[in-house]
């Protein structure tokens, strides 16, 4: 039976069953936490057609717990904190829900049936509203000890001066983020808009345009080499909405990830583009409750609260 998918993002929320060719519902992310789950159901709802389906996974911005609630939030979605997501999705809808921070599912999917195939060790970046990062291990996930490990976008920067999202200076999501390059775009002088147009300038060849890409694309190159010291992984996936620039972001990221990475074997890991693209999210949760669902039909097998 059909599972759904669900991307809670700082902006908006995507949802798609995992049919073959099924589109994806998008709406905007409302303000509060009963306000968003109001509209997940609504989408969820939509997104079945009044079929059923057999479970919901979620890939939502902020840490998540091992009960599948929110244990921790930046203001890019005020208020976040603290709601009890699984529990909340699973009482109204009356099946399995898994919940996972949105870049590890991202990051799930990728490693499992994306561009992190075949490989045992990836790293996966993912930069948007803002950024963040996940470690699959043999097809696993870790989550580390309280669902917090591979946050990129909080690796402090030498160097940088912006705040971030979670109050603290010289981190790395102000400046590789989609609103950090906007950002940097503007006080080069350059009118305020949105990272698509900034990369159609920088395509048609403007400087500010191109330096502000890769500006973000250095940041981002910054953080992963920090990662990757610690990881020591075989591959660097890079997804997200910013993603979608490719060299003009993948380009500088590579050259100042070989040029910081301390160990000359760790030059060599290739950094690639994300196979999913901007819902590579829903897939990665599609295959957590794809997975929860194959565990619970497995004789003696754990299953969380979050989906009973």
């Amino acid at each position: 039976m059909r599972v759904v998918g669900v991307d809670i993002g700082g902006t908006k929320i995507a949802v798609s069953t995992d049919e073959p060719r099924a589109e994806a519902l998008i709406a905007p992310t409302p303000r509060g936490a009963e306000a968003i789950i109001a509209a997940v159901l609504e989408l969820v709802r939509d997104a079945a057609g009044g079929e059923p389906f057999a479970g919901v996974g979620v890939g939502t911005a902020g840490t998540v717990d091992a009960t599948g609630a929110i244990a921790a939030a930046t203001d890019l979605i005020p208020g976040w904190s603290g709601t009890p997501l699984a529990a909340r999705l699973a009482e109204e809808l009356s099946v399995p829900v898994v919940v996972l921070n949105d870049v590890h599912a991202v990051a799930l999917g990728e490693a499992v049936s994306g561009a992190g195939r075949g490989f045992d060790r990836v790293l996966v970046a993912a930069t948007g509203t803002g950024l963040g990062g996940a470690f699959v291990r043999d097809g696993v996930l870790d989550a580390g000890s309280h669902g917090a490990a591979g946050s990129l976008g909080h690796i402090p920067l030498p160097g940088l001066e912006r705040i971030c999202s979670c109050g603290l200076p010289a981190h790395a999501e102000p400046y590789a983020s989609g609103p950090g390059m906007e950002r940097t775009f503007a006080e080069a002088g350059g009118s305020r808009m949105a990272l698509p147009a900034i990369g159609e300038l920088a395509r048609a060849g403007d400087r500010r345009a191109i330096d502000a890409i890769a500006s973000g694309g250095q940041a981002l190159g910054r953080a992963l080499s920090v990662a990757a010291t610690i990881a020591d992984p075989d591959v660097i996936v890079v997804g997200g909405g910013p993603a979608s620039l490719g060299e003009l972001l993948l380009g500088p990221a590579r050259e100042r990830f070989r040029a910081e990475v301390p160990s000359p074997p760790l030059r060599q890991v290739p950094i690639v583009p994300a196979a999913f693209g901007p819902h590579a999210a829903i897939h990665g949760a599609q295959v957590a409750i794809r997975g929860r669902l194959a565990m619970q039909l497995t004789p003696g097998s754990p299953s969380s609260a979050a989906a009973r």
